[in-house]
């Protein structure tokens, strides 16, 4: 596993981010240990049209835990660029 992180670690994609066009949302748990805040605010900010969702508890498989949670704020998200 470790090994995987040093990959993704040195695989720099943040000038190909302003390529990407479409509504995207980023969402994340307050627990997360495996995606750090600047990481997450240096994605939403090499985005275009981004919305960010913080949920207030939970960790890196919110969509596991609080399934209902992330179904609704992923609901919101689509029923808001139609």
């Amino acid at each position: 596993m470790t090994h995987r992180f040093r990959l993704i670690r040195r695989r720099d994609l943040r000038p190909r981010l302003e390529r990407i066009r479409i509504p995207v949302m980023v969402m994340s748990a307050d627990r997360d240990v495996f995606v750090s805040q600047s990481s997450l605010l240096e994605l939403c900010n090499g985005l275009r049209n981004v919305r960010f969702v913080k949920l207030p508890t939970g960790g890196h498989l919110a969509f596991v835990v609080q399934p209902d949670r992330v179904a609704e704020e992923v609901r919101k998200f689509v029923n808001e660029l139609e």
